[in-house]
């Protein structure tokens, strides 16, 4: 990652050479802690000190564009993870604020805007809680987070219709 004078970090996306090395302004203004692809990879999302989530689109052109941000959380968010979609389109996020959240895009049936509500805010942690990973899909929806007060959870989706229940 690279400082740019305008406040924004930039991700640097490397392919291989030279030539297939992408420049993308982030957008953060603070470091990014994690960058994420979603199960196809055409779907990438950031997080960052800044506190906020970034979503990205990859086009028919092979260029990224944001097409949402959101804060999710009090303090930095540490990591990020994308839920498959099978369980619908699912961002687990986790922070320095003790939370981990569940994240879930809803998309407007009269435009193309989305937009990402907290479905679940898990707070049983003392501490930072410092990284998140959704399970493989044949586990089922679950997510595993581990923090600073030296804990690993492991959250099940009691039905995964109703997300606010872990």
């Amino acid at each position: 990652l690279q400082y740019v004078p305008l406040g924004y970090f930039y991700i640097i996306m490397f392919s291989g050479s030279d030539e297939n090395t992408k420049v993308l302004a982030s957008r953060h203004l603070d470091y990014v802690h994690h960058i994420a692809f979603d199960v196809y990879g055409r779907r990438m999302a950031t997080c960052s000190g800044d506190r906020f989530v970034r979503v990205w689109d990859l086009n028919d052109q092979g260029e990224w564009f944001m097409v949402a941000e959101f804060q999710a959380h009090k303090g930095s968010v540490t990591m990020l993870s994308w839920g498959h979609p099978e369980f619908g389109s699912l961002i687990a996020t986790c922070g320095a604020d003790h939370e981990a959240k569940i994240w879930e895009e809803r998309t407007n049936a009269t435009s193309a805007a989305s937009r990402w509500t907290a479905k679940a805010q898990l707070t049983e942690s003392r501490k930072a809680v410092s990284c998140v990973e959704f399970a493989p899909r044949h586990f089922g929806l679950k997510l595993a987070t581990g923090s600073s007060d030296g804990s690993m959870r492991i959250y099940e989706a009691v039905d995964v219709m109703n997300l606010a229940q872990w």
